[in-house]
């Protein structure tokens, strides 16, 4: 039977080290987390740092590509999807009326 001094010593040395707040060897170092889609990091501290990072990324304005999409975006009128869309068919008009000009700037056209 291993004596009792020998447990509580054992006991007190993981509660040591999941008390502990030291970058690289904290509690949340120590805990193993099952893969989340998306998210980096095989310890519960490697995850919340990969989760920082996004989070700071969309507080930045950063948003991941590919994760916004048509149907996401409100189609009523004013709304940011029929605007853009607009914005961008006049950009494209301008840049092909541009681009008339130039070519017909000797007036051959």
């Amino acid at each position: 039977m291993v004596p009792l001094d020998q447990i509580t010593a054992h006991l007190n040395a993981l509660k040591a080290i999941f008390d502990s707040v030291t970058d690289g060897a904290s509690g949340a170092d120590h805990v193993a987390a099952t893969a989340i889609t998306g998210e980096t990091g095989a310890t519960v501290q490697a995850q919340l740092e990969s989760l920082k990072g996004l989070v700071d990324a969309v507080v930045l304005g950063g948003i991941p590509a590919g994760s916004v999409t048509d149907a996401m975006l409100d189609t009523t009128a004013g709304a940011i999807l029929p605007n853009a869309t607009l914005h961008y068919a006049k950009k494209a008009e301008h840049i092909g009326g541009l681009f008339y000009s130039y070519n017909n700037s000797g007036g051959a056209l």
